[in-house]
């Protein structure tokens, strides 16, 4: 499996030139499982050139974005990890961020991460939730992230027989996975992606894994709280005739802790 590298540089190159301030993220695949799809982004700027929709095995994508006069641009690009030789039993993502300033260091971030929230990431509020939560430990642009994980994925017996009859029962699961990120530091920065079926030596580069990010706090409710609270005083009543009286009312709400 091969990727022309070159097309990707020249496609860049082209781009750049039509760009004074800005950044493109290059994803390359080179895993053989994985498929990237649904993909999303939030930029607070123009988006140059909509980033590839899905990247499949084998296959590179590109997005460019670029700022405006009066701030240099920031924001997120998300796919979906997917595969056909096996299911997750998690939605897994990968998030990419970065922040090019007018003045200042450009910097990034990389993620694989579970969102709790059903509604990331296609709402752009919860992208702009996500953003805001991970860019608090963005990385300076010229250094690299090494994000390795290995998913867990449905019917896990049935995985390893298989892997055993391929006669790969010591080798890595085929779920595992690395993702690697360098940002350049120019004003029209490169961020540049791999994702890999192998485990990278950790040297001094930041390592993570999967990260879990909740979803957004609920909404107080004036009368949802009172609701609640009528309910577990029909609740207390009722039990206090049953015990006192012997009578058992017919109540209008469930009793959650006894199941019923």
């Amino acid at each position: 499996m091969s990727i022309d590298s070159a097309a990707l540089l020249q496609t860049i190159c082209t781009i750049r030139k039509q760009l004074t301030r800005g950044i493109t993220v290059a994803i390359e695949n080179f895993h053989e499982h994985y498929h990237l799809r649904n993909m999303e982004y939030y930029c607070e700027t123009d988006c140059y050139n909509a980033p590839t929709i899905s990247i499949s095995p084998g296959k590179w994508g590109i997005g460019a974005f670029r700022s405006s006069m009066t701030c240099g641009t920031r924001g997120l690009l998300t796919y979906e990890l997917q595969s056909e030789s096996f299911a997750l039993t998690d939605r897994l993502f990968l998030i990419i961020g970065w922040h090019v300033p007018l003045v200042g260091d450009n910097s990034f971030f990389l993620h694989v991460a579970q969102v709790e929230s059903p509604d990331f990431p296609t709402k752009e509020a919860e992208r702009v939730r996500v953003y805001e939560f991970l860019s608090r430990k963005k990385m300076r642009a010229g250094k690299s992230i090494f994000c390795y994980v290995s998913p867990e994925i449905v019917d896990d017996q049935k995985q390893q027989v298989k892997e055993k009859e391929d006669g790969k029962a010591d080798n890595m699961p085929k779920s595992c996975l690395t993702v690697c990120a360098s940002m350049a530091t120019t004003s029209m920065a490169n961020l540049r992606v791999e994702i890999h079926p192998y485990q990278f030596a950790q040297d001094e580069q930041k390592t993570e894994g999967t990260i879990h990010i909740a979803g957004p706090p609920q909404k107080f409710s004036f009368t949802k709280l009172m609701e609640e609270r009528f309910a577990n005083a029909e609740i207390k009543v009722n039990d206090a005739l049953e015990k006192f009286l012997g009578i058992k009312p017919e109540s209008t709400v469930k009793d959650t802790r006894k199941n019923i």
